[in-house]
């Protein structure tokens, strides 16, 4: 009479031995490692595009800022050549009622240099100084306005040049396909694992 007792039966899932369950979430493993690798993929990609678009952005900003410096510079020199053709329009003016005075002082037998005369020609000569340093005054000051607007244009076309430059710097150390070879190794890990525990028990 045989006293064996009948061998256990191995649990199953929806049918299928426990072997075949482990095969099957190893290869969802796989398959969810890939979608992670090429997920990793279009991240470190848009990254790049992002920060080589920034590094567009910021040099089209630094060459306007460099133009804009540029025509500060054309600006100042013009305010300048304005200032002082007024001057010479201001002294010629001053000149010809100077002179037209002594004709007509002249004319009335007024000797220019003598007497009041005299004080009027002196207070002519005094108000063309004061009329010419007024304009070179007024003429320097707006200038050095511009002047002063071009260097916030040259500070800023550096520093956005700069910023350009750094963004395009950080936009060539990303490396999509090193994403994806840094997800890949994760995902074979975690597969080999699997794939060692599964089979322990069965080893040597």
């Amino acid at each position: 009479m045989n006293n064996y007792a009948p061998a256990p039966t191995p649990p199953t899932l929806f049918g299928m031995d426990m072997a075949e369950v482990g095969q099957i979430g190893m290869v969802g493993q796989i398959f969810g490692g890939l979608s992670a690798s090429l997920g990793a993929y279009f991240q470190a990609k848009s990254s790049q595009l992002e920060l080589r678009a920034k590094s567009s952005t910021l040099d089209y900003q630094s060459k306007m800022a460099g133009i804009n410096a540029r025509m500060s510079e054309q600006q100042a020199q013009q305010i300048m050549k304005a200032g002082q053709f007024a001057q010479m329009t201001q002294t010629m003016k001053a000149g010809q009622n100077l002179a037209s005075y002594k004709t007509s002082s002249n004319a009335r037998g007024i000797v220019a240099g003598e007497g009041s005369a005299q004080e009027v020609v002196a207070s002519a000569n005094l108000m063309k100084d004061l009329d010419k340093m007024t304009l070179n005054s007024n003429t320097v000051r707006a200038a050095e306005a511009e002047r002063m607007k071009k260097v916030g244009f040259q500070n800023q076309s550096t520093l956005l040049g700069v910023s350009a430059a750094n963004a395009m710097s950080s936009a060539g150390t990303i490396s999509p396909f090193s994403a994806v070879s840094t997800s890949l190794l994760g995902s074979s890990t975690s597969v080999m694992n699997s794939w060692y525990n599964k089979n322990r028990p069965y080893a040597g």
